[in-house]
This record gives structure tokens, C-alpha cells and sequence, in this order.
């Protein structure tokens, strides 16, 4: 029997680069309906897929996931504010980005592992650590 993992997506609201405009303080909803809505018909594909090919599919709901560790962000060691990343680039810039007189276009935290987010879309390491807790249980079982 063939086996696979397969991850939905995440809440694509919540992502600094769309949190941006409410100063991280909310996620834009309409972009996590449409995550949800990939999700919905990833996993009815998924089904179809495994019954017709006989493979076991286990899914990662990395949009539930997300939203489990931010919405306890605290009990997690995160900082008040989990939408807000680590790695605050100036508009139009990313992180790591230099003007020509080599200064920095962004801005680097001071305590990274309390920051969910590194950049605009990216989870620090803790970010990803918390996670992936939520996963253990579809993984080994």
C-alpha cells in the first residue's frame, strides 16, 4: 500500500504580508475563506484518490494548525501580538534587502523564538516547532 502526507494550506489571512494593513492586529478573512475553500476540495480529491488508488492519505490541516497556535499564542511563549513577524521590512523591500549605500531595508526583533512569523510568510523556527506539535497525533498513528 502506498502511503502519503499531504498538507493543506494555511490561513493565507493571517500572513503579516495580508496582516500588514490592520498593523497585524487581525487576519483578513476573505483570504482565509479562500484557503478554507482549497482545503475543502483538496481533501474531497484526496478521498477520491485514495479510494480509487487504494492508498492511505493522511492529511496535515496545517489551516486548523494555525490557527490552534495563534489563537493560544501565549501558552505557546509568543509575544503579544503572533501576526506581527520578526523581520519587518520597509514597503516594497524583504528581508535582507540593502538600499545602495548598504543600509538594511528591514528590521530583525530582538527575541526571534518569541515571534511566530520570521517574515511575511515564513513561521520561525518556533512558529514551526508549535505546528508541528499539532501534528504528531496524524503522523504516528
Amino acid at each position: 500500500m502506498r502511503r502519503f502526507l499531504v498538507a493543506t494550506l494555511e490561513p493565507a489571512g493571517c500572513l503579516p504580508s495580508l496582516t500588514r494593513s490592520s498593523n497585524f492586529s487581525r487576519c483578513n478573512q476573505t483570504y482565509n475563506v479562500w484557503s478554507s475553500f482549497h482545503n475543502r476540495l483538496l481533501v474531497s480529491e484526496l478521498k477520491t484518490l485514495q479510494n480509487r488508488a487504494g492508498s492511505q492519505v493522511k492529511i496535515l490541516d496545517q489551516f486548523n494548525s494555525f490557527q490552534t497556535v495563534l489563537s493560544t499564542a501565549s501558552k505557546h511563549g509568543f509575544s503579544e501580538n503572533p501576526l506581527q513577524p520578526c523581520c519587518l521590512a520597509k514597503i516594497g523591500a524583504t528581508c535582507g534587502d540593502i538600499d545602495s549605500a548598504g543600509k538594511a531595508l528591514y528590521t530583525v526583533c530582538s527575541s526571534p523564538e518569541r515571534a511566530f512569523f520570521w517574515d511575511g510568510a515564513h513561521p520561525t523556527l518556533a512558529g514551526w516547532s508549535a505546528v508541528c506539535e499539532q501534528y504528531k497525533q496524524v503522523i504516528a498513528t
